[in-house]
């Protein structure tokens, strides 16, 4: 999987920003996404990082967390992309 795979993935129900990325000098990445609801939105609902190689853009890991309405915060490991579609259903039921 690759974070192209991801990121086109959740853009499908939610509006994907870039927030910041940091770079390991090893050839990995871990990179950040702000989730919003649509593109007007101010207030993000829940960050996607994925960490990725940077020659062949295939994740290492990927998570998405979020704060629930109780005020707990979650992160839930993305393992697949068909993980993915369960994950955004948790987030904005």
């Amino acid at each position: 999987m690759t974070r192209a795979d991801i990121i086109n993935e959740v853009g499908k129900v939610f509006n994907v920003r870039y927030a910041w990325s940091k770079s390991y000098d090893n050839g990995t990445m871990l990179t950040e996404y702000t989730l919003y609801y649509n593109k007007r939105a101010r207030k993000p609902l829940a960050w996607l990082q994925i960490g990725f190689n940077t020659e062949t853009d295939n994740v290492i890991g990927a998570d998405i967390s979020f704060t629930d309405i109780y005020g707990e915060r979650h992160e839930l490991e993305i393992e697949k992309v068909e993980d993915i579609a369960e994950i955004l259903k948790k987030v904005a039921p």
